[in-house]
């Protein structure tokens, strides 16, 4: 089981390496192109993660007499497909949007290799160890970025060499996930196809909707608030999905424990008490000197993201409670409630975020999230007591 702090250091990396790069963007771009950046940004998080639903690792999961040969055969073209029909929302969207169609071209390009990034490891200890390897090979590309930052070029070449190094990472986090294994593409085999996207789709659906929950709100910023606003609540939002992600290896390895265990209370309570010290610190640290360290960080504008960062963060205290319960769905085979589940906090998350954007700006996305996270843990609470789980 994989349970040392190396670990967690060690996947923290990637994150660590785009916060310095989103940071010295922050200070090299006027504050319209930072907002241009974010949305372009998420615009590529939201399309891989929809072309990169994860049927292969479920459908192994949970029905293992399926090949290699039979899940990648599928696989492919079903993703080819959903990456031309996420290219026609895109497209029309740019158009009403201020986005130079070179960048959105880049962007779509980034998406790309989400068609060929397949999981063949379905152990939790390898799923871990590999999966932070790769992160941080995804990642290193970014590093080339720093020395043109520093040259202080123009806002247009910075956006455009950033997603050309950010394809390159994926390309090369892809070649190397699977490129010694032969006979990714071939006919289409409908063996238990059925069967198999009953397993699935459910499961896409639901990482589908949490992207969903994490990302419209930016889309909903920048149409109503404009590209400035949308730069200020994403500085929140990068920094908050810095401890998500630490939440998030401490919950998976929380859940693993329980799958070995079956104590479902107690691997939640030790997940908590991992967790507690990590959120404490944040929030004192942010709540006393958090507009100095926006400031340092990512330069003086910035500063007034401090609000929504401390309202995202004390939603962070019921974030280990929802992804424990929503994983554990998933483990058990519930994954049709997880989907509905996760699609009911977006909405919450969505239809909050509108209702309160005009009067508190993007504070209200931020409420949005928090109060989201609160019908996730809430939600999934109810749902694994009433499977009798």
């Amino acid at each position: 089981m994989v349970n040392d702090l190396g670990l967690i250091f060690r996947s923290q990396l990637p994150a660590l390496i785009q916060l310095i790069v989103a940071s010295l963007l922050a200070h090299a771009l006027t504050q319209s192109d930072y907002g241009v950046f974010n949305l372009l940004k998420n615009m590529v998080i939201m399309g891989y993660a929809f072309v990169n639903f994860g049927f292969e690792r479920t459908a192994l999961n949970l029905q293992r007499d399926y090949s290699l040969r039979t899940i990648t055969s599928n696989i492919v073209p079903i993703r080819l497909f959903i990456y031309c029909a996420l290219i026609v929302p895109i497209v029309i969207y740019s158009d009403y949007s201020d986005i130079p169609s070179y960048l959105v071209l880049l962007a779509l390009l980034c998406v790309a290799p989400a068609i060929l990034d397949i999981k063949y490891s379905f152990d939790i200890n390898q799923n871990v160890q590999q999966d932070v390897a790769l992160g941080v090979l995804r990642a290193a590309p970014l590093l080339l970025l720093y020395p043109l930052i520093l040259l202080s070029a123009e806002g247009s070449v910075l956006l455009t060499s950033h997603f050309l190094l950010l394809l390159a990472g994926y390309l090369l986090y892809v070649f190397l996930q699977h490129h010694h294994v032969p006979n990714l593409l071939g006919r289409l085999d409908f063996t238990h196809a059925r069967k198999y996207f009953s397993l699935s789709v459910f499961t896409f659906l639901g990482s589908v909707a949490s992207y969903i929950n994490l990302y419209i709100p930016t889309f909903l910023i920048e149409s109503r608030l404009g590209l400035e606003n949308l730069a200020l609540y994403s500085v929140s939002l990068t920094l908050y999905l810095g401890f998500l992600s630490i939440c998030a290896l401490i919950v998976r390895i929380s859940v693993a424990q329980y799958l070995k265990s079956d104590l479902l209370l107690k691997e939640l309570a030790r997940c908590i008490k991992r967790l507690l010290p990590v959120w404490g610190a944040a929030v004192l640290l942010f709540a006393v000197y958090g507009k100095s360290i926006l400031s340092l960080v990512f330069g003086a504008p910035y500063s007034a993201s401090q609000t929504s960062l401390l309202i995202l963060l004390g939603g962070l205290a019921v974030s280990p409670v929802a992804m424990y319960f929503s994983n554990i769905l998933i483990a058990r085979g519930l994954t049709g409630k997880y989907m509905f589940i996760s699609f009911s906090a977006a909405v919450v998350n969505i239809a909050a975020t509108l209702l309160l954007l005009d009067r508190l700006g993007i504070a209200s996305a931020a409420i949005g999230m928090v109060l989201s996270l609160c019908t996730l843990s809430l939600s999934g609470i109810y749902t694994i007591y009433r499977a009798g789980k």
